[in-house]
């Protein structure tokens, strides 16, 4: 069933899947703690390729202030 519903911002809604898309395919690991990314971290780190941990949010867009942090997420800076 096809949505009446239409976006305020059609071009941006339009992107959406594939930013989605490209988004599936990078590498990027997942940790509960982020002792356990850290210890990651460490191992996969060399002088050729940078690294960083990221806080992977649960957002409450209700109470921005209830939001917390649910997981660790390594990714590569790219210069």
């Amino acid at each position: 069933m096809k949505s009446t519903v239409r976006s305020l911002h059609p071009a941006l809604q339009a992107m959406l899947p594939r930013i989605a898309q490209h988004m599936a395919h990078e590498w990027r690991p997942i940790f509960d703690e982020k002792e356990e990314a850290e210890n990651f971290l460490k191992k996969i780190q060399n002088d050729d390729l940078s690294f960083e941990l990221n806080p992977v949010w649960a957002i409450n867009h209700i109470d921005l202030t209830s939001s917390r942090i649910v997981g660790w997420s390594v990714t590569q800076e790219i210069n």
